[in-house]
């Protein structure tokens, strides 16, 4: 029964909701103008095309195992109580960990730290980042931090996704937004009705730090089973491409290690046969990789950020060593791999132009600033967002090609689809050639760029993805 407060007459919400429905259709007149004048009515279809799939995961949401996420509950609640009472014992006090202003007072005023800012909004700051800067050389406060840091991720899987609200179905939804993002990925929220969660950053967890794998209590109807998919290094694949990097592409599909190949590239080595740098496949592998050494960790760090436009200062500082270091290291890196400077160029040079950044589906985005500030995220933008296109394009095949009577698309994150499925194995074999027949296209690579997706099958999320 609607309580009188919030009661609306009949008559107001037809008024509503006739003029929205004429709002809509005039704004849907002027986008079709704008369309037809862009030229991207292709690109408006594929976007319109996920209409239906994403309602329908909507709408069904996912079913809960109540027990397990009750067990979640419990646990988090004993670990919080746990850490809570001992660094109230050490600290001689209870606080708030949660709180920005005692622990702003705690650390710069109680233990007279230097006061650290945020780098966005250059306020006092008692954020992860900023307690990690403010201890760097206090090593008897360092674990501290630790421990708060531990804490508050326990707050948040307890808050936010053991505690998240269910559907008096027994089921846990929320609102996807196709258009929430400018790289085309996908976000989300709490579905219309204030139940559920995010579904874009539901955390794995960590069983060293007491935190549960959520996904766990994510599970199939009777009678199915549920799946997960991802596109495996999806980005690095379109920045190879994008370069027109062949042997970076070639050791992305032989599936080598790629940190002990750059490892070697940072170093200015001779580079070894790929077949020779994949983990569990070459006997000479396990030589390779004892070479690379502490290299290999530099190169994870390193090679990301450089392949987005990180100057050798910044990249410097994120991996823990010299600038001269950092500037050798991009020698050897763009002296090995060509391309990749050349895909930097040609971008900086479009910014400059004022002409659109476009990705190999069409789609394409302006920048407004800088071109030298405005470059890293120019070039992220192309990987990010046709792999965001890309996994819905899957999507799409999906739903179209296998009768919901087998399979059923539920969640979507950024680079992965889940859900649930029956029928066996032979079901997962049809959805995994439908993924892989679709390619991107690329002039420079006949039949266009193939990034491997496989589907895996589990009694929960947790156990599919893992």
């Amino acid at each position: 029964m609607v309580a009188p407060s919030t009661y609306t007459p009949d008559h107001k919400l037809w008024e509503y909701n006739l003029f929205d429905c004429f709002n809509t259709r005039q704004v849907r007149q002027r986008l079709q103008e704008i369309e037809e004048r862009d030229q991207c009515t292709p690109q408006v279809q594929f976007e319109m095309a996920l209409f239906r799939p994403v309602l329908d995961a909507m709408i069904r949401g996912v079913r809960v195992d109540l027990n397990r996420k009750k067990e979640m509950v419990k646990r988090l609640e004993e670990s919080i109580s746990v850490k809570e009472s001992r660094l109230g014992r050490i600290l001689g006090q209870h606080l708030n960990f949660s709180s920005p202003k005692q622990m702003q007072q705690l650390f710069y005023g109680d233990f007279q730290l230097p006061q650290q800012r945020n780098m966005k909004t250059f306020q006092v700051s008692a954020d992860e980042k900023s307690l990690q800067k403010a201890t760097k050389n206090e090593p008897i406060l360092r674990w501290l931090v630790e421990e708060i840091i531990q804490l508050r991720s326990l707050y948040v899987f307890l808050r936010t996704f053991a505690n998240g609200e269910i559907d008096s179905d027994g089921r846990i939804r929320c609102a996807f937004n196709p258009a929430g993002a400018t790289t085309f990925r996908f976000t989300s929220r709490k579905s219309i009705w204030r139940t559920g969660f995010n579904f874009q950053n539901v955390p794995k967890g960590d069983d060293k730090l007491g935190l549960p794998n959520i996904r766990e209590f994510f599970i199939p109807d009777d009678g199915w089973e549920f799946w997960d998919g991802d596109l495996s290094r999806a980005d690095l694949y379109v920045v190879a491409a994008e370069a027109e990097e062949e042997v970076m592409l070639a050791a992305l599909q032989k599936r080598v290690d790629l940190h002990v190949m750059n490892a070697f590239v940072l170093a200015g080595w001779e580079l070894p046969p790929l077949e020779e740098l994949v983990e569990g496949g070459h006997e000479m592998y396990a030589k390779h990789r004892a070479r690379a050494g502490k290299r290999r960790q530099l190169a994870k760090t390193w090679c990301h950020g450089k392949n987005y436009g990180g100057s050798d200062r910044t990249m410097a500082q994120s991996a823990g060593i010299t600038v001269a270091e950092s500037e050798e290291a991009s020698k050897n890196y763009f002296g090995f791999f060509k391309g990749l400077r050349g895909w930097h160029d040609r971008t900086l040079d479009k910014l400059h132009s004022g002409l659109p950044i476009v990705n190999p589906y069409g789609f394409s985005t302006r920048f407004f600033g800088e071109p030298a500030k405005d470059l890293a995220e120019a070039l992220a933008w192309v990987p990010q967002s046709t792999v965001g296109l890309h996994i819905n394009r899957i999507w799409i095949e999906l739903y179209n090609c296998i009768p919901s009577s087998k399979l059923q698309t539920l969640i979507q994150v950024h680079d992965s689809l889940a859900g649930q499925f029956c029928g066996g194995q032979d079901v997962l074999n049809e959805m995994e050639r439908i993924a892989n027949s679709l390619s991107i296209s690329y002039d420079h690579i006949p039949g266009g760029l193939n990034i491997p997706w496989t589907p895996k099958a589990g009694k929960n999320w947790g156990e599919a993805c893992s």
